[in-house]
């Protein structure tokens, strides 16, 4: 998605759309590099918070694309090609996370039940 949303900037980063393509590569450089410092830290809730943040980086690529399909002249079946890769990236960047907080929940309860 990062590698495709970056063409889709660098068709329009000239002008009045500088800010917008500056804030598409940096929303979607995030979301992998969210993804890998959660998985690195060998924590599960420090993963879940980062996976929160990678959803909020794909839900903004998501919402600045409609943006340059409304606003600017360029290939839209790129922009669409984008579009469909955030959005498939944000759901399962959504199903990790349920996941993540079912597990974190099932450990809390298992640690409450231990403590007694």
């Amino acid at each position: 998605m990062a590698s495709t949303v970056h063409l889709v900037a660098t068709a329009f980063d000239k002008g009045e759309h500088e800010d917008t393509a500056a804030t598409l590569r940096t929303a979607a450089a995030s979301v992998p590099d969210a993804v890998a410092q959660g998985h690195s830290s060998g924590c599960l809730q420090e993963f879940a918070t980062r996976l929160a943040g990678a959803q909020d980086a794909c839900t903004t690529v998501k919402a600045e694309l409609l943006r340059v399909r409304e606003r600017v002249t360029g290939d839209p079946a790129m922009i669409d090609e984008s579009l469909a890769l955030a959005d498939r990236v944000g759901r399962m960047l959504l199903r990790l996370h349920q996941a993540l907080s079912r597990k974190l929940e099932a450990d809390r309860a298992v640690s409450g039940s231990q403590s007694r």
